[in-house]
């Protein structure tokens, strides 16, 4: 294995997510739609609300959000997307790539958005797609088995308590 397959190995999961069997959905059509809003003692919230309140969940519980019942399920996979993306920024920001960054040597600090962004490109997927047609929630469940992204997380919160002990000592 050379250093770039090993590197491209270690990154994110990007064409595994592309290629991932989709979360299956079990529609409510016509009449049985209305039987069941109707039989509802509990009010569903509207979608807006119901993909603001996502936004500020882990992913993993807008996963078990969507195994409560039929209804939840369908509203949330509509927007799911869109929520576990934003899920993701603010919540899990190390499944994300990092950058770009502003450095001396004009040669680096792209290198995680620029090999995200070539990467989408061969599988189909434009950065101006990116909010549309890439499956984020089956993105963040391929994350979820890949170490490396493991290993990503467990980083991140290492780099996080440096940083907070740093700044506990004033050196920040």
């Amino acid at each position: 294995m050379t250093e770039s397959d090993w590197s491209i190995q270690t990154r994110f999961p990007i064409a595994e997510a592309l290629e991932a069997e989709a979360l299956p959905t079990f529609p409510l059509l016509g009449q049985e739609l209305e039987q069941v809003i109707n039989a509802s003692r509990t009010p569903i919230l509207q979608p807006d609300v119901l993909l603001t309140i996502c936004e500020f969940l882990p992913a993993r519980s807008i996963f078990t959000l969507m195994t409560t019942c039929k209804r939840l399920r369908t509203h949330i996979l509509t927007h799911g997307n869109t929520a576990a993306h934003r899920s993701l920024a603010l919540n899990e920001p190390w499944y994300l790539p990092a950058g770009p960054f502003v450095l001396k040597d004009k040669k680096r600090g792209r290198e995680e958005v620029d090999w995200w962004k070539d990467q989408c490109q061969k599988q189909g997927v434009t950065l101006s797609q990116m909010q549309e047609k890439f499956p984020w929630l089956l993105y963040r469940r391929e994350c979820s088995k890949n170490m490396s992204m493991w290993n990503r997380r467990k980083f991140w919160n290492a780099a996080k308590q440096l940083e907070s002990l740093a700044i506990q000592k004033g050196l920040l």
